[in-house]
């Protein structure tokens, strides 16, 4: 059951980073705080994807399974 919550944006940097990469993998216009990557689309061929490019924009190491906790 999907239950849909208030829409709290982003406020860091790193966050918007993060938002905007789930945002930009998912085809969707925003993604928020609360929002859950695999609620909204997301699989796992596309966190594959997000955890790249998240990689790449955060010059850290960051483990897929990560995105799945």
């Amino acid at each position: 059951v999907f239950t849909p919550t208030r829409y709290r944006p982003p406020h860091t940097p790193t966050e918007h980073i993060i938002a905007d990469t789930f945002a930009e993998v998912l085809g969707l216009d925003r993604v928020g705080l609360d929002d859950n990557f695999f609620t909204l689309g997301g699989d796992s061929l596309l966190a594959t994807r997000a955890t790249t490019r998240l990689q790449l924009a955060l010059n850290t190491e960051i483990p897929i399974r990560t995105l799945f906790d």
